[in-house]
């Protein structure tokens, strides 16, 4: 026989359906001011209680985040490759060079532009400023 949840369990599991709610309308592109309102007006509960459960899956999102660094990391690598890719192939060399700019930076290779000036000129004799 399966027993009935007490009042606490109960409470406790409604928390956690409610964060995971706030947590797949704050993945799915939801503002957070607007996912507060959601969470007042679904639930019925006051804008702390509502700030509290969009901070909990906030904290929730950061270590799964944490947690799956290199697998994200390899994903958005994956993607920015494939769109790089398939703008070479479309003659498109903007967005192929965009694409491996975003590339470089979640690598961490971004240069910033005045060090890049000074190793283009030190590697290839050219003065950036003669360029433009």
């Amino acid at each position: 026989m399966v027993e009935p949840m007490r009042k606490t369990q109960k409470r406790c599991y409604d928390n956690r359906v409610r964060i995971e709610e706030v947590m797949e309308k704050l993945l799915s592109g939801m503002s957070r001011p607007s996912v507060i309102t959601f969470a007042k007006s679904q639930y019925g509960v006051s804008r702390s209680q509502a700030y509290l459960y969009v901070s909990k899956a906030e904290v929730e999102i950061r270590e799964v985040v944490e947690r799956d660094r290199p697998t994200w990391l390899a994903y958005h690598l994956e993607v920015r490759r494939d769109i790089r890719y398939r703008a070479n192939l479309a003659g498109n060399l903007r967005i192929a060079l965009d694409s491996a700019d975003s590339e470089s930076k979640l690598l961490g290779l971004d240069v910033p532009q005045i060090r890049l000036a000074a190793s283009v000129k030190m590697v290839a004799g050219i003065d950036m400023s003669e360029l433009v």
